[in-house]
């Protein structure tokens, strides 16, 4: 992940003094960065999409206590956002992560007292079946 990390910090360097240097081509280098900053962010908050399939099948919601961190983050961006001049990349990518971590907040007030089960207590035993 660190590799991933560093190249995509050079590629941004590269970019900043090749393509956009001198303040030239400003509104295409806002669209980049706005794109790139937008798909960052729904990154970041469909992240703990895995713990909620797995809370679904197992009940254990460990982990999704971030999803209530990542909710008050995307709502203040997404105030934020709209404020003047109101800023599109951050609107849109903040309101998919609002919509995103009430759901996943939804998943932990369900399933947060019930008792985690293995995967293996979620399937049908052989003798269940010939009954």
């Amino acid at each position: 992940m660190g590799i991933v990390q560093v190249a995509f910090l050079i590629t941004l360097l590269i970019l900043q003094f090749t393509v956009f240097k001198d303040g030239k081509n400003s509104n295409v280098r806002d669209n980049v960065y706005g794109v790139i900053g937008a798909i960052t962010a729904f990154l970041m908050y469909t992240s703990t999409f895995n713990q909620v399939v797995s809370a679904f099948t197992t009940y254990d919601v460990a982990g999704l206590e971030l999803a209530w961190g990542f909710l008050a983050n995307a709502a203040i961006w997404t105030l934020y956002s709209r404020l003047s001049p109101m800023d599109l990349f951050l609107l849109i990518a903040n309101a998919i992560g609002v919509a995103s971590t009430i759901f996943q907040c939804g998943v932990w007030l369900t399933f947060r007292n019930r008792q985690p089960q293995s995967p293996a207590a979620t399937r049908p035993s052989a003798s269940a079946s010939m009954l």
